[in-house]
């Protein structure tokens, strides 16, 4: 869990130096559509609900994405997602069934819509903010390591709905964004233990628009 808090944080520390250094590069006549493109970096934190809360401790997961906003209204964005979890220990502490690494690794793609509002504020010209909503499809190849298999695990590859929330922030060119969402899976089952698991997860995005 701590790697997922170090990603985090480093993510949360870049993208304030970004944005006091983007002050210096501020275009002030600019629109929301200037620059539609933006590239980012992700990282944070991903657990699960249900009945995989209990068995599942919250891990880091990390990502990259494209988001096209042709509008001030509508955006979209296509993207890599990662995330690495290990399986919640027993009383023992000692049924580690990947010692030393991950025991279950995800890796997929997505593709989200971002409907949602951009606005400036009257003082701060050449700053967007842009709370929105996300929804989507993705797909993600579950792989289980060392002995996780032998618990009810297996190499699944899986679609999901993502939803969810969050709020986009640009200064000049340079752009950060923190959102938290949910990816509903279909029954394309990696765990033994719940036929639609829900994965949650909070992130931080940098990354500059062009």
């Amino acid at each position: 869990m701590w790697r997922g808090w170090a990603v985090l944080g480093c993510l949360l520390a870049a993208s304030s130096a970004w944005a006091s250094a983007a002050n210096e590069f501020v275009e002030h006549d600019e629109s929301p559509t200037d620059h539609p493109v933006t590239v980012q970096l992700q990282g944070g934190v991903a657990g699960y609900t249900g009945a995989l809360a209990s068995r599942i401790d919250i891990g880091a997961t990390y990502g990259v994405s494209l988001a096209y906003d042709p509008s001030p209204f509508l955006g979209v964005e296509v993207g890599f997602t990662g995330a690495e979890n290990e399986l919640r220990l027993g009383p023992s502490g000692d049924d580690d069934p990947n010692p030393g690494a991950p025991d279950l690794l995800r890796n997929g793609g997505y593709v989200i819509v971002t409907p949602g509002f951009s606005f400036q504020l009257p003082s701060e010209k050449g700053t967007f903010f842009k709370p929105y909503a996300l929804g989507g499809l993705g797909v993600d190849r579950y792989s289980p390591q060392g002995l996780t298999r032998t618990l009810g695990y297996a190499a699944q590859t899986v679609t999901n709905v993502p939803f969810g929330a969050g709020l986009k922030a640009r200064v000049g060119r340079f752009t950060a964004d923190a959102r938290v969402n949910y990816a509903w899976e279909f029954n394309e089952r990696f765990s033994i233990f719940d036929d639609h698991p829900v994965r949650v997860q909070g992130q931080v995005l940098v990354g500059a628009s062009f």
